[in-house]
């Protein structure tokens, strides 16, 4: 069978990519993860390698870290190597966001050199802008993976190409470029196997060592567990990956649910292996429906019992939703964004439907339900004007107490509209 060995980059969760393994293992193929280099944030002064300023983030102590270009060194690009011989993969694939690019970019030239093996990029970097990343990988894949990793496997076995594979890119010997088109996005979620935690399939390189199945002691990995019960967002704001991938399947369900019995399984799956962990659901916005929130919330307590939190959206923070996850003794926090409270903003930059006196409402179902409620807030955009910044310092000072906030800059990558629109017109 088809042997495949991925590449995450400073993250040891990477729960798309434990999907694919999974699917891939369970159709009987040989299926790994190397988790290179972990999530961890560095004081800004020891870094040696440094790309993009978006990579710079400011901690409430006004600290300021890099949280993904901190390099390896020649020993871990050393071990990663020599597991890859080891693994003998027919493909290696790499995932990565815009951010990771340079360092995706620079082991794809290491592995491609020192191995000669084909190397295939996919994640969100690779889906919004393949034409930068075709010129540095052999393959990359747009969008959801599962299904299009499981054709190259079966095309593998056969000893045949699988340039003509939907949803890849290819670059041929010549230079040539194969662009196929997108294969209709997957609806029935509960299809696929939940994602492959194994030890035999994981391996986490880091500090000069390699450490098969078992993540370094400080890894969130060790408490944590990352769930997704839908995929999609309804909503189109123009600074977010979900409403790019969104333009790839015009016309067809973009907002696709799993059945609540099918995610609980995974959650218990999750308590066996790990004890007690911490959940993290990072639904767009988890609280779309109220029936789904209070079943999701009644059962959960029953059967899981563990801390969680989840995102919420304006428009989709209701009385009748928000109850049953107050009433729930293991739901600690929401996130909700605000982003811009200005017209200007909100409305004409970023397209967030939601107006002031919608957002206000739904901070005071948060407070009057007791909801430790965190309000995210976009600044540095081009064209603010000190207007647009009173607009969200009078909307801060309205919103009921207490509160987070978690302001960040606007980061701004290929191909999203919120730099153009879909006609080409600029936007800032």
């Amino acid at each position: 069978m088809a042997r495949f060995v991925f590449v995450s980059l400073y993250d040891e969760f990477t729960p798309g990519v434990r999907t694919i393994i999974a699917t891939l293992k369970r159709a009987g193929h040989f299926a790994a993860l190397i988790a290179f280099k972990s999530y961890t944030q560095t004081p800004l002064s020891e870094v040696t390698e440094f790309y993009e300023g978006m990579h710079i983030q400011v901690l409430p102590t006004g600290d300021h870290v890099n949280s993904y270009a901190y390099a390896a060194t020649q020993k871990e690009y050393d071990l990663l190597l020599n597991l890859i011989r080891e693994l003998k993969p027919d493909l290696l694939g790499i995932s990565l966001t815009f951010v990771q690019k340079h360092t995706a970019g620079k082991l794809t030239d290491l592995i491609r050199k020192e191995t000669g093996l084909p190397i295939i990029w996919g994640g969100p970097n690779p889906t919004t802008d393949p034409e930068y990343c075709i010129q540095r990988a052999d393959y990359v894949c747009r969008g959801e993976g599962e299904t299009v990793l499981l054709d190259i496997a079966e095309r593998i076995d056969a000893g045949k190409p699988f340039t003509d594979v939907p949803n890849i890119w290819s670059r041929m010997s010549d230079g040539q470029i194969i662009r196929n088109v997108e294969r209709p996005i997957l609806e029935d979620l509960d299809s696929l196997p939940f994602p492959d935690y194994s030890k035999e399939s994981s391996y986490y390189l880091d500090r000069d060592e390699i450490r098969h199945g078992i993540p370094f002691p400080e890894s969130d990995l060790n408490t944590n567990y990352i769930v997704m019960t839908a995929r999609g967002c309804p909503f189109a704001c123009t600074y977010c990956y979900q409403s790019y991938v969104k333009t790839l399947y015009p016309g067809q369900k973009f907002v696709r649910e799993r059945s609540i019995d099918n995610v609980l399984c995974e959650l218990r799956q999750a308590k066996e292996r790990l004890g007690h962990f911490y959940l993290e659901i990072l639904d767009n916005v988890f609280t779309l429906k109220p029936w789904r929130v209070e079943e999701f919330s009644k059962r959960y307590h029953a059967e899981i019992n563990e801390p969680f939190w989840c995102y919420t959206h304006p428009r989709c923070c209701k009385d009748e939703t928000i109850k049953p996850l107050a009433e729930c003794p293991n739901f600690e926090y929401i996130i909700m964004g605000i982003e811009s409270a200005s017209e200007h903003i909100g409305k004409e930059v970023f397209h967030r439907v939601q107006s002031s006196d919608e957002i206000l409402k739904a901070a005071r179902v948060l407070n009057k339900h007791g909801i430790c409620a965190n309000y995210d807030l976009i600044t540095n955009v081009p064209g603010e004007t000190e207007g647009d910044c009173w607009e969200n310092l009078n909307m801060l000072r309205a919103l009921p107490k207490p509160f987070r906030l978690r302001p960040s800059k606007l980061s701004l990558f290929p191909n999203y509209e919120v730099e153009y629109d879909r006609k080409g017109k600029e936007r800032l």
